[in-house]
């Protein structure tokens, strides 16, 4: 059970830590094709491409070191719920892939004209990125407010939940279950 679950998530700790440090890119000026060995596989990646797979590591660090540090602080208050453990394993990955749009965002808006990899700062883009996943929620919101004040927004749908504190339009909410469905008297 948990002991598994530990292990897993130190494996992976160790692995994406070992990736990034393998994947770095060797010096700042670095934008030729160079050849990097990950676990036996020979790769061959140029400075931008690089650069994609530094951002998508560090993603994927700060989801896990997220997963891990929420994990723990549930498990060590014996109030870990199985219904999240979907979310513990899918964060990493979603850090990822979030770490990527916001390096796409800031490349493609912030840092303009033909600037390429070599004259990037891999640990401010990595930094950033690592916090994206660490705080993945908090940055699929920004950028949800960024995009609302530029596009128009969506239109609610039938099965929308309202927002925090506020009734739906289908009347106020109703319980439907209870858990845990027993327990001792006064908890």
């Amino acid at each position: 059970g948990i002991t598994v679950v530990t292990v897993l998530v130190l494996a992976a700790l160790t692995l994406t830590i070992y990736c990034l440090v393998v994947l770095w890119p060797a010096s700042a000026a670095a934008t030729a094709v160079t050849e990097s060995r990950l676990l036996g596989a020979r790769l061959l990646l140029d400075g931008d491409q690089r650069l994609f797979t530094v951002v998508a590591l560090a993603g994927f660090l700060g989801g896990l070191i997220h997963s891990a540090r929420s994990l723990y602080w549930y498990v060590g208050n014996r109030d870990l719920r199985r219904s999240w453990l979907l979310m513990y394993a899918s964060l990493p990955f979603v850090g990822g892939a979030l770490a990527v749009v916001f390096y796409i965002v800031l490349r493609g808006g912030l840092v303009t004209g033909q600037t390429s990899a070599a004259q990037l700062n891999v640990f401010g883009f990595a930094a950033v990125s690592a916090l994206v996943g660490l705080f993945s929620p908090e940055a699929a919101e920004k950028l949800k407010q960024i995009f609302s004040t530029l596009l128009t927004a969506a239109p609610a749908g039938r099965d929308q939940l309202a927002p925090a504190g506020q009734a739906s339009a289908a009347g106020p909410p109703v319980a439907t279950g209870l858990e845990p469905d027993s327990g001792a008297v006064g908890t």
